[in-house]
């Protein structure tokens, strides 16, 4: 029976020739071995865990299109008075202006976050103004 464990390190070199190794090569090639497992593992767990910046926000496709809904769900409101439609209009051009303006340097996650938190706002006021049965004492907001 075999008790010499020296076959196990064995190298094979490009050429294809065999050597045996001393025992700091060993350590080397054991911790080589253990970084092409541990390094791709690592990698994907970073994958999994991190949020893109369109995931954090939202991309800049799906803003754009969620301002375009606030134009459209603007003129389909009801319970709007002029004054409220024309103030929700504004906004909504502002909004569109400045993600035009965004879109030209591509887009940051700040820039992304801003443009999220201002159609949400939008979106609320809408909602608010076209329940509040034009009650004038609302539109000093």
């Amino acid at each position: 029976m075999l008790t010499d464990r020296s076959h196990i390190y064995r190298h094979i070199s490009f050429i294809g020739t065999g050597r045996n190794l001393n025992a700091a090569a060993k350590k080397r090639i054991d911790a080589m071995n253990k970084m092409l497992i541990a390094a791709p593992l690592a990698l994907a767990a970073t994958a999994l865990f991190t949020v893109p910046a369109s995931a954090a926000a939202a991309n800049g496709g799906q803003i754009r299109a969620e301002i375009q809904q606030l134009d459209r769900q603007i003129e389909r409101s009801r319970g709007l008075s002029r004054l409220e439609e024309a103030r929700l209009n504004s906004q909504v051009t502002r909004l569109q202006s400045l993600y035009r303006s965004y879109a030209r340097g591509g887009f940051t996650r700040t820039e992304l976050r801003q443009l999220d938190r201002q159609v949400t706002s939008v979106r609320a006021q809408i909602t608010d103004k076209a329940r509040d049965n034009h009650d004038y004492r609302n539109d000093r907001r």
